[in-house]
């Protein structure tokens, strides 16, 4: 399969899935009020991809913010990585940034690490840029 790619807008992150290296990736702001209408060919192209991949896959969650709706897809992204990591063998290594001084997005992760405990996840504290 081709990669997938969506640039970042007003209220969507950029959404990037390179399936030549396996590095998927989340990064931005996530705030749009229909988040499942925006999601939705996001979702259906993971879930098509991770039925026929093998190969170890990273994913990388950038987001510097995100509202409620666009939470509820962050799950289901982790339930899909989670079920071919843990039924089907494949190695999934998930990195959490967290933008320095951004407590909603730490705390975010670690409430996540703690929902899917059999998946490798990762919180990554970002360093300031002099």
């Amino acid at each position: 399969m081709q990669s997938f790619h969506i640039e970042e807008h007003d209220f969507t992150p950029r959404v990037f899935f390179d399936t030549t290296q396996n590095e998927f990736s989340l990064s931005g702001e996530s705030y749009v009020e229909h988040a499942y209408e925006f999601y939705k060919p996001v979702l259906s192209w993971l879930e098509n991809y991770l039925a026929i991949n093998q190969k170890p896959i990273t994913f990388h969650f950038q987001l510097t913010y995100f509202n409620t709706p666009s939470s509820a897809i962050i799950c289901q992204i982790l339930q899909l990585l989670n079920k071919v990591h843990t039924e089907q063998g494949v190695p999934v290594q998930v990195y959490w940034n967290v933008p320095e001084n951004n407590e909603a997005i730490q705390e975010e992760g670690e409430l996540l690490k703690e929902d899917f405990v059999r998946l490798p996840f990762e919180l990554v504290k970002a360093r300031a840029v002099a």
